[in-house]
């Protein structure tokens, strides 16, 4: 987006700020302009303001999970971990199969590398919904993280299994086989990705990565090349 439009949607932002505000001075239990209200302020990366008017919200509905998620998401960013927990939880309690809340859960953990707890998580996930493709995909990094490089190549293979075209699963072998020093396997899967994704979001990081693996190396003593993964 241009300089230009990014500043007309800004000034779209802020007209609609000062309707929801109008409206709440005129009926202070208007639940809807305060979690637009929220949502602006969200947008506008004005955190603090998005909890204050998430929360009025949750205050005069306290059974909206999409809320305490809201709520957790922010406090995420505003890295304040023991508070999006807490928000997470409350979602989950409302309605128990909410997906995104307890996958937010298990970044939260895996943030403050309470790694056990982001697996458990996520394996819990996948034990009532094999075919989740995000949690399998977030299952796959934690163990690169952790450097269990087969199970993350499982986890990234069986999303392929469900979905040919997942560039995010093709990122992920990449990434795997790069930290384990397998080069040769990194490059294609890298190269895989760009090919599917010419402008995706890592593209130039990608395209960065394969600049640096074609200048030669000197042979060290030390390598990671000899670590088995299948």
């Amino acid at each position: 987006m241009t300089l230009s439009g990014k500043s007309l949607e800004k000034s779209n932002i802020e007209e609609k700020i000062n309707l929801y505000i109008n409206a709440l001075k005129l009926d202070s239990e208007d639940v809807d302009a305060a979690k637009a209200l929220a949502f602006c302020y969200k947008d506008l990366g004005r955190l603090d303001l998005a909890i204050k008017y998430f929360s009025i919200a949750k205050r005069k509905t306290p059974f909206d999970k999409v809320l305490y998620y809201e709520l957790g998401k922010l406090e995420y960013a505003k890295r304040n971990y023991v508070k999006a927990i807490k928000h997470f939880m409350n979602a989950v309690k409302l309605s128990p199969n909410y997906t995104e809340s307890i996958i937010a859960m298990g970044e939260v953990h895996e943030e403050i590398e309470e790694f056990n707890m982001a697996e458990m998580i996520y394996l819990k996930i996948l034990e009532k919904s094999p075919t989740n493709q995000e949690a399998c995909l977030k299952l796959g990094y934690l163990y690169i993280k952790t450097g269990d490089y087969k199970k993350a190549l499982n986890c990234f293979r069986d999303v392929l299994a469900q979905d040919t075209q997942n560039s995010e699963a093709y990122y992920g072998l990449a990434k795997c086989f790069d930290e384990a020093g397998k080069e040769i396997e990194a490059r294609r899967y890298y190269k895989k990705y760009l090919n599917m994704e010419p402008h995706g979001e890592k593209s130039n990081i990608i395209s960065s990565r394969l600049k640096e693996m074609s200048i030669p190396k000197r042979k060290t003593s030390i390598s990671r090349s000899h670590l088995r993964l299948v």
